[in-house]
């Protein structure tokens, strides 16, 4: 049951290794975008807690969307959950 929340419609499945890959990046993306808050609010000051939001945010959505694949089923009940 658990090999089929990672499958996507084409019948190939996502390994450890593209799970790790796709979060690793979506870190490092999210760490720039926060780099570019912080420099560019160098004057007025910037939030600890907001550019930590914003490392994260990305991995966050990354996740759901790996878990949610093609299937709008399981969309529409992970939507529901929230």
């Amino acid at each position: 049951m658990l090999e089929t929340i990672i499958s996507s419609t084409t019948g190939e499945s996502f390994t450890l290794a593209n799970a790790l890959l796709v979060i690793g990046s979506s870190i490092i993306l999210g760490l720039l975008i926060s780099l570019a808050y912080m420099y560019t609010h160098k004057k007025e000051g910037y939030t600890p807690g907001f550019t930590i939001t914003l490392i994260m945010l990305p991995v966050i959505i990354s996740i759901i969307i790996l878990l949610v694949g093609n299937n709008v089923a399981r969309a529409f009940s992970l939507a529901g959950a929230f």
